[in-house]
């Protein structure tokens, strides 16, 4: 007597993040599991998204070679994206962005790091509305640059970090205090320290008590 083989279930990675439990259309913060990705932009178009007040707003939307997942491109990463490849939607396909996971005002969010596709590090100013601007630094990945390599990085005493991270004023310059902090560990090839991360927080929720969160 045959057995009937009951059909094969497809294999799932097991969920490690609260955002790989509900997977949609566009890529989510969780789903990088603290890496950085590297993709090629192929499409950018816009399109009309429903908000939290259930109004369609007009949102960039970026689409990439090597998944199906799309970016909903905040100001933040297209200010990022254009200082990289230039004002012409047009040269930027083709060309490769490096995301990561990052936070704005304590809630995850997926950001730019920097590109393969650039020759050397580019220091960019946000400027936000009804915030003060604020400076990020697109990496060029691969060029032993951006990895510390062929340098010796070397890192402020932990307490002093801590200061920087506590006289933030707003949301702005925290996280610009925070990139800057997390940039040396970064390049030197290090964790950091759990008593920044909970600063950061810490700092977080009291400089965020008296502004909305946003992008």
């Amino acid at each position: 007597m045959a057995f009937q083989h009951e059909p094969e279930q497809r294999k799932r990675s097991k969920p490690v993040d609260y955002d790989q439990l509900f997977p949609g259309r566009f890529i989510k913060a969780g789903e990088l599991l603290g890496k950085k990705v590297t993709l090629t932009i192929t499409d950018v178009d816009m399109e009309d998204l429903m908000g939290e007040d259930n109004k369609p707003k007009a949102k960039a939307i970026v689409a990439f070679k090597e998944t199906e997942k799309q970016l909903v491109m905040c100001k933040t990463n297209g200010i990022s994206l254009k200082a990289m490849f230039g004002k012409k939607l047009s040269e930027w396909l083709g060309k490769r962005v490096t995301l990561f996971p990052d936070t704005w005002n304590g809630e995850p969010c997926t950001r730019v790091w920097g590109s393969p596709d650039i020759q050397q590090d580019i220091e960019v100013e946000i400027a936000l509305p009804r915030r003060r601007p604020f400076k990020k630094t697109m990496h060029a990945m691969g060029t032993g640059k951006a990895n510390g390599a062929g340098k010796t990085s070397v890192l402020p005493p932990v307490p002093a970090s801590i200061a920087s991270l506590q006289a933030a004023r707003n949301p702005a310059e925290l996280d610009a205090v925070r990139e800057s902090i997390w940039n040396g560990y970064d390049a030197a090839g290090q964790e950091v320290p759990q008593a920044l991360l909970d600063a950061y927080e810490a700092q977080g929720e009291k400089v965020g008590q008296s502004e909305g969160l946003g992008v």
